[in-house]
């Protein structure tokens, strides 16, 4: 996710659940042109990340 693995402390000053969530639905769609259904596997916040997409995109997530 963006911010993650910096070291400076504004790292993480634009980190905002709009843009995780952005970044999310653009990485989709990347998988998206790779095949036909995409699985994904995540911890901490990814894991909510990851129920949003398949709760969004049913069809598209194993």
């Amino acid at each position: 996710m963006a911010g993650h693995g910096k070291t400076a402390d504004s790292s993480m000053i634009n980190f905002t659940p709009e843009k995780v969530w952005e970044k999310a639905c653009r990485d989709l769609a990347i998988a998206r042109q790779l095949g036909e259904k995409t699985i994904i596997i995540s911890t901490s916040t990814g894991g909510t990340l990851a129920l949003k997409l398949a709760a969004t995109f049913p069809d598209e997530i194993w």
